[in-house]
């Protein structure tokens, strides 16, 4: 006898919201699917016109009732789901941040997730990005001052303290990439100019003097874009104050560049004879908007007598001159990389700088002298290489990178992540990529950058993802963890991971092996891949040749 099931109406109707509930509270979130198919009974019910019911406030509701009624306010777009915001449990007020900034509820709730600066120190930061990011898309003169207090909160993360100043950065020419996810999408402060943007000077001298060196050094570059003139003494005392780091000093230089300060000329002389190399460069990148000649001089000069931290910082400097002969001392060394009389790792700096300067405004007919000899250079550097090599493409990420920047895109690039996969020196709770603690002491720079290009050239043992078609045509894959003569035993990585079991090979049709890591390189420029390959070299002491 079968039964037909009538979905109860007027009255009766509010049993069945009660009664979702109960299964909700009862189950508890130990099965998943059992809670999401309360999600969306609890999501249709509020749309057939019981809404009140399913949004009412629940004050006393367990962790498990609410987490179910924030999804299915989301899956509504149900602007209540902003009153989670201040939900006790973190890990709905994080849901509810998601839900707020990554969906259509942004039109009606960036207000109230906007006004989470004031809890920023709570979140972690990829929370924490959101809540800035809502800041910088309601674009308004109080958004500006939140983010300033922001970037001046010792309470706050190093990392959304200098997200937010790179937010004031964009103030009044958004980018349309969104900063969060890092596409295309909503922006903020749309049609705003640097006169709302009044944050930036209050706060200048308090960064520059005592922050983080990242956030002192955006601080500094801020007040350098804005051109704003109340910060001179503060960026040049900061430059002049030997008790300063060397990086914040740097940082203090290049933005008198573009501060109208008269001390800039001496202070460009003396830190050309600086001890610090991060300072010597700042010198001459000073010195190149004083007096061109003499800046010159001194770039040509780094290519023969300087450290590789400024060679890289001439390169970078020189590729924004029109003048020839700026052009022409940087083809000179590109040269000398071909011909192996100076370092691989500035070959990267070089080849950029070179494609850079044919596109510069203003160089007329030196353009095509320019295009010519930096076609003559592409075709030098292809010659140093072996026509089969799968790294060619690469290889001028081999060396030169940045260990800092590195580590960033290692921990914190959404693209990459690493640290989701792999554990370094202790830091990571995944075991679905090899640990790499020390890699740089175990294997060359080639093997990196080849695990990275080409993941699965060489799986690590214990890491080679197995897919298994069987005789009867379905399919079981898995890490590999052991084989004899009979049978494969492989490692589950899907609902119940960890588990091994075996797979007696007269059952296998075929079997395609594979590495886990995906092809990142496609994701990342040839910049970020070098600053990747030395971060791991360094996790080492000292790496193989």
């Amino acid at each position: 006898m079968s039964t037909t099931y009538r979905r109860p109406s007027g009255p009766n109707s509010t049993s069945v919201g009660t009664a979702l509930l109960e299964m909700i509270r009862a189950n508890n979130e130990e099965d998943v699917y059992l809670r999401d198919a309360g999600v969306v009974a609890l999501a249709r019910l509020a749309a057939s016109g019981q809404r009140n019911e399913v949004f009412a406030p629940l004050q006393n509701s367990s962790t498990a009732v609410r987490m179910a009624l924030l999804l299915a306010q989301r899956q509504l777009s149900a602007s209540e789901i902003a009153s989670f915001l201040n939900d006790p449990e973190p890990r709905l007020v994080a849901d509810a941040v998601r839900a707020i900034h990554d969906t259509p509820l942004a039109a009606v709730a960036l207000p109230q997730l906007a006004a989470l600066t004031t809890r920023l120190s709570s979140f972690d930061d990829t929370t924490g990005r959101r809540v800035l990011n809502a800041r910088f898309r309601l674009g308004r003169a109080e958004d500006a001052e939140a983010l300033a207090d922001v970037a001046t909160s010792s309470d706050v993360s190093p990392i959304l303290r200098r997200e937010a100043l790179a937010l004031l950065s964009e103030w009044s020419k958004p980018s349309p990439v969104e900063r969060v996810y890092w596409c295309v999408g909503p922006t903020g402060a749309a049609g705003g100019d640097t006169g709302h943007c009044g944050g930036p000077p209050r706060v200048l001298s308090k960064l520059m003097q005592s922050a983080p060196i990242e956030v002192a050094a955006v601080a500094v570059a801020l007040a350098a874009q804005y051109k704003i003139t109340e910060a001179v003494d503060t960026v040049s005392a900061v430059a002049r104050d030997t008790a300063q780091s060397p990086a914040n000093r740097a940082a203090a230089v290049r933005a008198s560049t573009f501060l109208p300060d008269s001390r800039a000329n001496s202070v460009a002389r003396e830190l050309l004879v600086h001890a610090s190399p991060l300072l010597r460069a700042a010198g001459r990148d000073l010195l190149v908007a004083r007096d061109s000649v003499a800046a010159l001089d001194e770039l040509s000069a780094v290519f023969r007598s300087g450290t590789l931290t400024e060679q890289q910082s001439a390169a970078t400097t020189l590729r924004a001159r029109v003048e020839p002969r700026a052009y022409n001392i940087l083809n000179a060394q590109a040269g000398e990389v071909a011909q192996g009389k100076l370092p691989l790792a500035l070959a990267l700096d070089l080849h950029e700088a070179l494609d850079h300067g044919t596109s510069l405004s203003g160089l007329n007919g030196e353009r095509s002298r320019r295009q010519s000899q930096f076609s003559k250079q592409q075709e030098a550097w292809k010659a140093t290489l072996q026509a089969g090599d799968p790294l060619r493409v690469y290889r001028m990420a081999l060396e030169g990178g940045d260990v800092p920047r590195g580590r960033d895109l290692f921990y914190t690039k959404v693209e990459f992540q690493c640290v989701r996969c792999h554990r370094v020196g202790g830091s990571g709770t995944s075991d679905v990529g090899p640990d790499l603690t020390g890699i740089g002491g175990r294997q060359s720079r080639e093997y990196l950058l080849r695990s990275i290009v080409d993941p699965g050239a060489e799986i690590a043992p214990g890491f080679v993802y197995t897919t298994l078609t069987l005789t009867d045509g379905s399919f079981i894959s898995g890490v590999l963890h052991s084989e004899s003569a009979t049978d494969l035993r492989l490692v589950t990585t899907g609902a119940k991971p960890g588990e091994t079991f075996s797979v007696p090979k007269l059952e296998i049709k075929s079997r395609v092996s594979a590495s886990a890591m995906p092809p990142l390189v496609s994701r990342m420029t040839l910049h970020e891949l070098r600053d990747l390959v030395e971060y791991l070299v360094v996790q080492s002491g000292t790496p193989k040749s």
